[in-house]
């Protein structure tokens, strides 16, 4: 099955999941107010729930001792 802008990404014991990658954004004051700063990037799994990625970029945890790497 084909998920649009979803990402495959597999665990060690070889379970799959469907994740997708979205931008994380912080607030940055100007001298006019405010405005949105991409600052890095995060996992947005089917659920809905948004994890971080861990240092390399390419792997994340989704609970303790359960890594996926895209």
């Amino acid at each position: 099955m084909k998920y649009p802008n979803f990402r495959t990404a597999k665990s060690i014991d070889g379970d799959i999941i469907h994740v997708q990658i979205i931008a994380s954004e912080r607030k940055q004051n100007i001298s006019g107010g405010f405005k949105w700063v991409k600052v890095g990037e995060k996992v947005l799994l089917d659920s809905g729930r948004e994890i971080n990625f861990n240092l390399d970029g390419q792997s994340f945890y989704v609970a303790p001792n359960q890594m996926y790497r895209l």
